[in-house]
């Protein structure tokens, strides 16, 4: 058993072939965080989404490439974390980037090895 999962890890390229829809997400300090041009972003709310955002009232929403939204908000809706353990997390805003098939190429393993600038970098302009 050990001998498969060692030989799928060493060659897990050739195991996934596509990756449908990938999600990177960092939690900051709300201090530390600046949006430095919010006119090429749409705001929705106290969210704001990069300019890829649709919202259908019929159907759930499509991911955008870039949102950035408090967190710790979101956390208390959902009601599986005590309000205190979400007060005392200092990390309340979050950073999110989603590729989808709607706003990247077919995506392998290849293209997530690589720095910030490697793996993102192509998806924003």
């Amino acid at each position: 058993m050990d001998l498969a999962l060692g030989f799928i890890y060493a060659k897990l390229h050739y195991f996934v072939y596509n990756i449908k829809e990938l999600e990177l997400y960092f939690d900051f300090i709300p201090k530390n965080i600046q949006i430095l041009n919010p006119e090429l972003l749409n705001q929705v709310n106290t969210s704001h989404y990069s300019n890829d955002f649709r919202s259908y009232p019929n159907r759930p929403r499509r991911k955008s490439f870039l949102e950035i939204y408090n967190h710790a908000e979101s956390v208390r809706k959902q009601r599986h974390i005590t309000w205190k353990k979400i007060d005392e997390n200092p990390y309340k805003l979050r950073v999110e980037f989603n590729l989808t098939k709607y706003n990247s190429r077919n995506m392998t393993l290849g293209d997530l090895s690589g720095s910030y600038d490697e793996v993102i970098g192509p998806y924003y302009s």
